[in-house]
């Protein structure tokens, strides 16, 4: 659930016992939230008012770009193995944040476009990047780029951004081409980017969720209803402690860091 955006009053709830399943049944989870998704879209589209067709498609997107290696060639491709790879440290710390870069400006610079990636208004969860040690990052490139230049623009990136990773992965930013370009509305060769990164700062998203499901849970509402689908009361205790142990996992990792 999104700190100040809600379509349910149970998303605390809905989130936790997703989290509970997440954490042994998934590979690699993307985090997204729907008042990031929003903001991500007005800052790409510089639309008011987006549908709810055109914010499931920024996920679409997302999808898309992590997926095109399989369906496309280039001169840098990062499968899907090898992005589980470079972003997972340790099996239960594989929670990912994404942002997309603006594809409709064609004309944008590639240093320009990389460096709008890590803008707040960018990103597809609500948290600051900068609050955050980044593990690893992935910057996954789709269209017509030389090597050079994406080479370039991570130097830039690094010079400009306020980057701060673990001690340990310094240089963890990995860098992939495909170099079929997108077409839409008749307009062709389009090229973007997606950045992706395992970073620290997640956790204030986890401390969001905790907050809002202890508020919840403290007065036990809306718990029967769940009760008559089959879950304990146990599971959700039990979801919780999960979602407080993996929050605790990385925020261990950001303070070692800092010591």
């Amino acid at each position: 659930p999104a700190p100040q955006m809600s379509t349910t009053v149970v998303e605390p709830y809905n989130s936790t016992l997703a989290m509970h399943a997440m954490i042994n049944h998934t590979d690699l989870t993307f985090v997204f939230d729907n008042q990031a998704l929003y903001t991500a879209h007005s800052h790409l589209v510089t639309s008011s008012y987006p549908t709810y067709s055109e914010i499931n498609g920024l996920i679409a997107n997302v999808v898309s770009l992590v997926t095109a290696s399989i369906r496309f060639g280039g001169s840098l491709n990062v499968d899907l193995q090898e992005l589980q790879t470079n972003l997972v440290p340790y099996p239960r710390m594989h929670f990912a944040l994404t942002s997309l870069g603006p594809s409709s400006k064609t004309h944008t610079e590639l240093p320009e476009l990389t460096n709008e990636l890590f803008l707040p208004s960018s990103l597809m969860a609500s948290t600051n990047l900068l609050h955050g040690k980044y593990i690893s990052c992935c910057l996954l490139y789709r269209g017509t780029y030389d090597v050079s230049d994406i080479a370039m623009a991570v130097h830039s990136l690094r010079s400009t951004q306020q980057m701060s990773f673990v001690d340990w992965s310094p240089t963890g930013i990995k860098t992939g081409i495909t170099s079929s370009s997108l077409s839409h509305d008749n307009v062709k060769n389009i090229r973007n980017v997606l950045m992706t990164c395992n970073n620290t700062a997640v956790e204030e998203i986890f401390e969001n969720i905790s907050c809002k499901f202890d508020q919840l849970y403290a007065k036990r509402a809306f718990v029967h209803w769940y009760m008559g689908e089959g879950p304990s009361e146990g599971e959700f205790s039990e979801a919780r402690e999960v979602l407080h142990s993996i929050s605790q996992d990385y925020n261990q990792l950001a303070q070692m860091t800092q010591e």
